[in-house]
């Protein structure tokens, strides 16, 4: 059940990666186009089921969790972005996919990233990015400036014990998320691309906004009243400006 009371029936689909791990990704709407979304680190995908029965008129809309992440399973290696974006393609060869429209929240961006690095965006017709940085642990000699233009207003350590991360695996992840700098693949995105901050998100950072859409050619940009997960706390608003956007480049 989603959000002001649209139901729609979200078919669960099973698949095994090639290092054999069971994944888990959701299909949700009826629509013509197709919206592959990539949820932030520790988030399912149910936690776009309201946004996906929305866009469900016009989409089919489809969302996946990672391993260790809601009803996939929960191997004992592979927690680095790399193979979430080998994962990631593995979804969409599953499915069936051969061209869609992207929306990716925080990690997921980053996931996004390392697929477009090592397999291109040909099959991506346009982007919604929704709160993320391309670095999260700055470089020791950057000025304060720099750490706010490429990081916002929070400095991630490099490291978080698995008690505070949420267990051993998502330590790994976290790990490997935090320590890298996506600068030159934001860079290459030349795809429709809306940026999407919240107002009151440790991304509300001006230098940051700057950067983003003063790199990625063309962009659009919004803010919304709301924290880090827009599409949950404001879904009202992150589905209007993601239906608008979308509508646009069909």
């Amino acid at each position: 059940e989603a959000n002001n009371n649209i139901r729609r029936i979200i078919m669960d689909h099973y698949f095994t990666t090639s290092d054999n791990v069971r994944l888990h990704y959701s299909e949700t709407g009826s629509g013509p186009n197709t919206v592959v979304i990539l949820p932030g680190m520790g988030c399912p995908a149910s936690d776009f089921n309201g946004v996906a029965a929305r866009l469900g008129d016009e989409y089919k809309v489809y969302a996946l969790d990672y391993r260790c992440h809601g009803e996939s399973g929960a191997p004992k290696y592979g927690y680095h972005i790399e193979r979430f974006s080998v994962d990631f393609k593995e979804m969409l060869e599953d499915a069936g996919i051969e061209k869609f429209h992207l929306i990716a929240h925080s990690m997921g961006n980053t996931v996004g990233w390392g697929y477009l690095e090592m397999f291109g965006w040909d099959n991506v017709l346009s982007y919604i990015l929704e709160e993320e940085a391309p670095c999260l642990v700055p470089d020791p000699a950057w000025t304060e400036e720099e750490v706010h233009t490429l990081c916002g207003n929070i400095a991630w350590p490099s490291f978080m014990p698995a008690e505070a991360a949420g267990g051993e695996f998502m330590s790994k992840l976290f790990h490997d998320h935090v320590n890298r700098d996506w600068r030159e693949e934001v860079k290459r995105i030349d795809k429709p691309t809306m940026i999407v901050m919240g107002d009151e998100s440790h991304y509300t950072q001006p230098l940051l906004w700057g950067w983003l859409q003063e790199n990625i050619a063309g962009s659009e940009f919004v803010t919304l009243k709301g924290g880090h997960n827009l599409h949950v706390d404001n879904e009202d608003g992150f589905v209007e400006v993601a239906a608008g956007f979308l509508g646009r480049q069909i």
